[in-house]
């Protein structure tokens, strides 16, 4: 006999209830302070928490209903902060980290059932979105907590499974974007995304270099040098997203510096395709247009000095690409469209100048399908 949707639900919110319990006792001691005064009754407490919760979410494993699924998050969200605060716990104690890796499965093994729904399912009230919300901030906090231990290893072969944690982190993230956050937590999520980015690519040029130096073959070689360029574009995008966001302040947009750092190590990056080094010029190029109203509303007629330099680095840009591919004929005929022209001395004059230049130099650029290009990093 099946039993009723209804009833498995209130059976896993009653199981919820009492690890709850168990939850609030272990979080308040690991919280009160290092060391803990009784660490094996605060160990046992949340692992009672951990198990009941992990319980609870089995149950509402086979239920497919949206109620369900309401609950499934919310007890999601409480599972993984409890395993959170055991990892904590056992970090800060010094403890053996076999045990960690137990729970960072067991909440692979859930990430794994919800993060779909959770990138694409529609809220029909404030509840349901605080409760997405809410499980997708923990998700995300807690893969950047796992990949913590292995960021700051010594080694660097050990350095290198942080990427995994990472992705799953940056997925959460980058889903908690699309939910209907306030402009503060978009704020300081798009920065989380850039730390999350940094340490990825850092890691994956520090990969590409420890294969280098094995004489690894070129096929391998060439598979983690498209997933270095792959993150790097994905950072690219996430700065032009954020330039284009209203809800941003102007302050947490100015990544010139960043994004021209980043083309040029695209552009020193080898084992990547010329494809996607031009089409990562042209993202450039984009988001330096983007900026050129951003100076002018934040500076006024005291912008023409950061004009000047946005205006250096477009030509920069070009000129180290055509240096980069010669054989490219388009890379100088748009390198040539900004040599004839001439900076003004008149902020609103010259920043037409430029927004016109670089549609002239993009326009010139072939169409590229980056997915293509990039297939099996997606």
């Amino acid at each position: 006999m099946l039993v009723p949707a209804i009833d498995v639900c209130l059976t896993a919110a009653a199981a919820e209830k009492i690890a709850d319990v168990y939850a609030i006792r272990g979080r308040d001691a690991v919280e009160g302070g290092t060391p803990i005064v009784d660490f094996e009754k605060t160990m046992g407490d949340l692992e009672i928490a951990r198990v009941m919760y992990y319980q609870a979410l089995d149950l509402l494993d086979a239920i497919r209903e949206k109620f369900a699924f309401k609950c499934e998050v919310r007890i999601l969200a409480r599972f993984v902060s409890v395993c959170v605060l055991e990892f904590h716990a056992l970090l800060n104690e010094k403890r053996d980290m076999t045990h960690p890796q137990f729970m960072v499965d067991e909440v692979t093994v859930q990430y794994e059932k919800v993060i779909n729904r959770l990138e694409t399912e529609k809220s029909v009230s404030r509840l349901e979105e605080a409760l997405y919300i809410n499980c997708l901030f923990a998700l995300g906090s807690a893969y950047v907590l796992f990949a913590e231990r292995y960021v700051n290893h010594p080694h660097k072969s050990i350095k290198e499974k942080a990427v995994p944690y990472l992705r799953k982190g940056l997925r959460a993230q980058k889903a908690l974007l699309q939910r209907n956050i306030d402009p503060q937590q978009k704020c300081d999520i798009s920065v989380d995304i850039l730390s999350i980015y940094d340490n990825i690519i850092q890691l994956k040029r520090s990969d590409l270099e420890r294969l280098e130096r094995r004489k690894t073959s070129r096929e391998e070689l060439r598979t983690v040098a498209k997933e270095h360029s792959h993150f790097i574009l994905s950072l690219c995008e996430h700065l032009l997203t954020m330039v284009t966001d209203a809800d941003l302040p102007l302050k947490h947009k100015n990544f010139t510096f960043e994004i021209c750092a980043l083309h040029n190590q695209l552009m020193d990056l080898p084992y990547v395709r010329d494809n996607v080094k031009i089409y990562a010029c042209r993202q450039v190029l984009t988001f330096l247009k983007q900026m050129v109203p951003i100076i002018v509303e934040s500076d006024g007629a005291g912008g023409m000095g950061r004009l000047r330099t946005l205006w250096d680095k477009v030509v920069e840009l070009l000129t180290a690409m055509l240096k980069k591919m010669p054989q490219c004929a388009f890379a100088k005929v748009a390198l040539g469209h900004v040599q004839r022209k001439k900076p003004t001395d008149d902020v609103e004059t010259f920043s037409k100048l430029i927004l016109d230049t670089i549609d002239e130099a993009i326009a010139v650029f072939p169409s590229i399908d980056i997915a293509a290009e990039l297939e099996g990093c997606f």
